[in-house]
């Protein structure tokens, strides 16, 4: 457990010391404890030392009322995705993926927010942490940190402002979308949040994008593109054919629909299947949050790498304030596909 990322990116100031009788607002600090994992979650004995990783966050909930710039942070449509892996198979483009290690710690913060560092926070500069839990300093925050509500706009604004300076200009379909004019090849990147992929036909421009983004940003893990958001994505530009998939999310889905070993159905629902209002129950059904559950990851699928099943998943979500049984029965069906 350290805080080297931190330190490194100068994310809080000075100890802050009140000077007049005027109260001022601090935001408390704390720990997020989490194991990543890198695909589908493996056993515990498999796990490496990278994988366990200790946050910084900013409790944003006791922000209300501190004045800050909008919030609102664009992340790239489905369809835009979409159409990039349709572009790059259908001209043989490679593909390559990467995420921005410690991102909210490069960007500036847009206000004045006072923290008060979270237990077990060092006395000193030093990585390591303390023993005890004693009364942490009040710090001014300069950097953006996860948990303010601005931090994923002020990344994005940071990144965007880094690829223009590039000469990459977002799109007019899409924000999260850059594009460039300086080279006669097919070069696009596409951001979530920060996750990136790069797609490029030249590995000279590869490799000098790269160099040159990471002189402004840590950037330690790139490759081809293989697993993003969830997906695991067979690619192979010789042969302009591309294979991608949500495996897991939906063996996720079947075990939460107890769906396991259940039989595949020709299509996602019988056809002239008509729903209304006479079908939900008089009361509120118990199953309600279940059913919500299951359809929050149905229409994950459907949104990124099953869109045939969309007219099904779109009607069931037109009952998950108050499901009835044929709803629940209705979903089994597709739920087996």
């Amino acid at each position: 457990m350290t805080r080297k990322g931190v330190l490194k990116n100068g994310t809080f100031g000075e100890e802050w010391q009140q000077t007049d009788s005027k109260p001022a607002k601090i935001t408390p600090a704390d720990w997020v404890f989490r194991i990543k994992h890198r695909g589908p979650p493996i056993d515990d004995s498999q796990l490496t030392a990278n994988q366990f990783k200790a946050r910084i966050v900013i409790k944003g909930q006791f922000m209300e009322g501190i004045d800050f710039i909008d919030t609102f942070a664009p992340v790239a449509k489905h369809v835009t995705l979409r159409a990039l892996f349709a572009v790059a198979t259908q001209h043989g483009c490679k593909m390559l993926a990467a995420d921005v290690e410690t991102a909210f710690l490069s960007s500036p913060i847009d206000c004045e927010i006072l923290i008060r560092m979270p237990p077990y926070w060092g006395q000193d500069a030093s990585d390591a942490v303390s023993v005890s839990q004693c009364e942490r300093p009040v710090r001014r925050l300069l950097k953006g940190v996860p948990g303010i509500p601005q931090g994923s706009r002020l990344f994005y604004n940071t990144m965007a402002e880094e690829l223009k300076r590039m000469h990459y200009l977002p799109s007019a379909a899409d924000q999260c979308l850059f594009i460039t004019t300086l080279t006669d090849e097919r070069v696009a990147v596409l951001l979530w949040v920060d996750d990136f992929v790069l797609m490029y036909e030249r590995e000279f421009t590869a490799s000098t994008f790269l160099a040159r983004l990471r002189q402004r940003f840590n950037i330690p893990t790139v490759g081809p593109l293989s697993h993003f958001l969830g997906m695991d994505i067979t690619y192979k530009p010789e042969s302009r054919k591309m294979f991608i998939s949500q495996e897991h999310t939906t063996d996720v889905l079947l075990e939460r629909a107890q769906m396991q070993d259940c039989n595949p159905a020709q299509t996602p629902c019988p056809a002239s299947t008509v729903f209304s209002k006479k079908d939900c129950p008089p009361s509120q059904s118990p199953r309600t949050t279940e059913y919500a559950s299951l359809i929050a990851l149905a229409n994950d699928l459907a949104c990124w790498t099953r869109p045939d099943i969309a007219f099904a998943v779109n009607k069931l979500c037109k009952f998950m304030s108050n499901p009835g049984d044929v709803h629940g029965s209705f979903s089994n069906i597709y739920y087996a596909t």
